[in-house]
């Protein structure tokens, strides 16, 4: 079972989903830290940071030890173009963006 560390900003990033994205995300984590399994990449842009991929959403995470996961961000997958046009140089992950459409 892995131990599971929290960013002050990933916190944060969680507390602002809604109540059914964050359960989503902590039954995902979980699995991950109990078996292993999910939709793991390691990122080759970033040394030594890992993505989970959970529906639109991407937590960002690092491997501390063997048994450590140090979780720097959740992040939605979808940004708007106009964010996507700027430069990700100067910032660790994407911007946070939460989009909403109405019919």
């Amino acid at each position: 079972m892995k131990r599971f560390v929290w960013e002050p900003a990933a916190r944060s990033d969680l507390r602002r989903l809604d109540r059914e994205a964050a359960l989503r995300i902590l039954h995902s984590l979980t699995r991950y830290g109990e078996t292993g399994q999910g939709d793991v990449k390691h990122l080759t842009d970033r040394a030594g940071i890992y993505r989970l991929r959970v529906g639109n959403w991407r937590i960002f995470f690092d491997l501390d030890a063997h048994d450590q996961v140090r979780i720097h961000g959740v992040d939605s997958h979808f940004v708007s173009p106009v964010m996507r046009s700027c430069s990700r140089s100067h910032r660790p992950f994407a911007p946070r963006i939460k989009l909403e459409f109405s019919l």
